[in-house]
């Protein structure tokens, strides 16, 4: 991390620790601005900001064999101490200030902001998965952009692996500051209860997440998958974020 007139710029594979938690940072290889700290009076804006084509070093290694499949990412990801590891039966509760900034209409299916991430036992055979949380940025066939909870768990079923859950309905979601609270809890006896600026648009009890994997951890910035339409630039800020054990 350097400090230039006045913003702390981060960079693909720095670390943050604060009050006991770690963070590590994914970012586009090469580049100043996909993820900046500005103050704005007594407020901390983290900004992340993603390209068509941007790719991280880990990601370039990944998929040198064909960058076309690599996903564009900045992020930060509470996976590096076990500390901030969220294991099935845990109530977690999320929040933060989201803000996506103006510019062109998204055209991705796939624009995570917010996820969970669920990872297999060490040594384990078991396949790395979707996660099995993330809220979705989309743009609606009328041409509106919203907000789209995704959700999945495992029955044990083999033909229903990585099932979706439907949660909630897509609510239109603007391009202005949203506070967004998030509690879940991974396992038979799951939950998953989702607040945009105090109003509860999902209330889901059930199964949540996946019979074989370990442990989840928080991520949060711009996942774009490779698949998907988009190739705009695309910028949000958050602000005032935790993610706890509650």
């Amino acid at each position: 991390m350097r400090i230039i007139n006045g913003e702390a710029r981060w960079y693909d594979n720095d670390i943050e620790t604060v009050g006991g938690t770690t963070a590590r940072f994914v970012l586009p290889m090469g580049r100043e601005d996909t993820c900046t700290d500005k103050r704005v009076g007594d407020r901390l804006v983290r900004r992340f900001r993603v390209r068509y084509s941007d790719c991280s070093a880990q990601e370039a290694k990944q998929y040198e064999y064909d960058l076309s499949k690599a996903p564009s990412r900045a992020m930060m990801l509470r996976d590096v101490k076990p500390t901030d590891r969220r294991f099935p039966g845990q109530t977690i509760e999320t929040c933060y200030t989201i803000n996506i900034q103006p510019g062109p209409r998204t055209t991705a299916d796939w624009l995570i902001f917010d996820q969970h991430n669920s990872l297999p036992p060490p040594n384990s055979s078991a396949p790395y998965r979707s996660p099995p949380i993330g809220l979705n940025f989309k743009l609606h066939p009328d041409g509106i952009e919203y907000l789209h909870i995704e959700a999945r768990t495992d029955t044990v079923k083999p033909d229903e692996r990585w099932k979706t859950i439907e949660v909630a309905d897509p609510i239109p979601f603007s391009r202005s500051p949203h506070r967004i609270l998030r509690r879940h809890r991974l396992g038979a006896d799951g939950l998953l209860s989702v607040e945009v600026d105090g109003v509860v648009i999902a209330d889901y009890q059930g199964p949540l997440g996946y019979s074989d994997h370990a442990f989840a951890c928080w991520s949060a910035g711009i996942y774009r998958s490779p698949w998907c339409l988009g190739k705009e630039e695309i910028t949000i800020h958050f602000e005032d974020w935790s993610e706890i054990v509650i």
